[in-house]
C-alpha cells in the first residue's frame, strides 16, 4: 500500500514511513499495518544564537520552519509543551520546501527548524558558532516502521517474500552494528538520484541520532495513542481508542522469525 501522497495505492506490500503517517491514511486504510520498527530516529530543534535563542523558551515569536502534518509538526508542539508554550506562541513557518529549510535557516528567513535528519545536522554544521540545538530526548523520537496491509500478510506467498525481507533486514542491523560504514556509503549512493544529494560527512553526522532497531518497540501503541489524539484535532475528528489502534499493529511475522531463532540455539 502506497499512500496517496507518495504514489498510487496498492502499487507496493510494504512501505516505510513514521507512526504518524501509519495513523493519518489507516484512517481511510484501516488494513495497513506496522509489522516493524526499522529505525528511532532522534529530532532536534536547531536555531541561531543571533535571533535571541539562547533556551528553548525564547521561541516563543519567532519564525519556526517545519512540515505540516508530520512528525516534526508533532515534535515542535511536544518541545513547546515543555516550556509551557502552545503552537500559537511561535510563528509556524510551513511553506518552505524541505530541502531549502536549513538554508532559509542560515540566511535569516527562519529563526529555527524543527525537522528529522539529516536537514538537523545541515544546518548544525552550516551554522557554526551561530548555532544552538534543543534535543528532544525524553519528549518524542520517531519510530519509522516497516508496514504491510493485512490482505498482504493474508496472502501465502507474499507472507513468506515479507518474512524474507524482515530477515534480511536483521542482518543488515547486525553488520551496520559491526561497521556502519558501507550503510553510509549505500544512503550516499541510493541518495544521489534525489536531489539534494547528501555528502557522506552529512549523513555520517546524522548517523548517531538513529537507532536501527529491526525489531519491537514496547510503546508504539501508547507513542500513538497519544499522537492520535494530535492528528485527530487537527482532521477535526474523534480520536480512535487503544483497541482500534492495536489492530494497527502485527507483530506475528517477527515473532515467528525471533521463535525459529529461538530454536536454533538451542541444543
Amino acid at each position: 500500500m502506497v499512500s496517496p501522497a507518495y504514489g498510487d495505492a496498492g502499487t507496493a506490500d510494504v512501505a516505510t514511513n513514521a507512526e504518524t503517517q501509519l495513523l493519518r491514511y489507516s484512517v481511510a486504510h484501516p488494513e495497513l499495518r506496522a509489522i516493524m520498527t526499522v529505525t528511532e530516529g532522534r529530532y532536534r530543534i536547531v536555531a541561531r544564537r543571533s535571533a535571541g535563542i539562547q533556551q528553548l523558551g525564547n521561541l516563543k515569536g519567532k519564525r519556526v520552519g517545519t512540515l505540516a502534518n508530520t512528525s516534526a509538526a508533532y515534535f515542535l508542539e511536544r518541545m513547546l509543551e515543555t516550556v509551557r508554550l502552545e503552537p500559537a506562541d511561535v510563528v509556524t513557518v510551513t511553506d518552505i520546501d524541505l530541502p531549502d529549510l536549513s538554508a532559509a535557516l542560515v540566511d535569516g528567513r527562519i529563526d529555527a527548524l524543527a525537522m528529522w535528519s539529516p536537514e538537523t545536522e545541515e544546518a548544525e554544521l552550516a551554522l557554526g558558532k551561530d548555532v544552538v540545538v534543543f534535543d528532544g530526548d525524553g519528549v518524542y523520537r520517531e519510530i519509522f516502521n516497516l508496514n504491510a496491509t493485512a490482505q498482504a500478510l493474508d496472502d501465502a506467498g507474499k507472507r513468506a517474500a515479507i518474512k524474507d525481507l524482515l530477515k534480511a533486514l536483521i542482518a543488515a542491523r547486525d553488520a551496520m552494528a559491526r561497521d556502519p560504514h558501507p550503510a553510509q556509503r549505500l544512503v550516499v549512493e541510493r541518495m544521489s538520484v534525489y536531489p539534494p544529494a547528501y555528502p557522506l560527512t552529512l549523513v555520517a553526522a546524522a548517523w548517531p541520532h538513529h537507532r536501527y532497531l529491526a525489531g519491537k518497540v514496547p510503546d508504539l501503541l501508547d507513542v500513538m495513542l497519544e499522537q492520535e489524539k494530535w492528528l485527530a484535532r487537527i482532521d477535526g475528528r474523534q480520536p480512535r481508542d487503544r483497541q482500534t489502534l492495536a489492530r494497527l499493529i502485527d507483530y506475528s511475522l517477527l515473532d515467528e522469525i525471533l521463535a525459529e531463532g529461538a530454536s536454533a540455539k538451542m541444543p
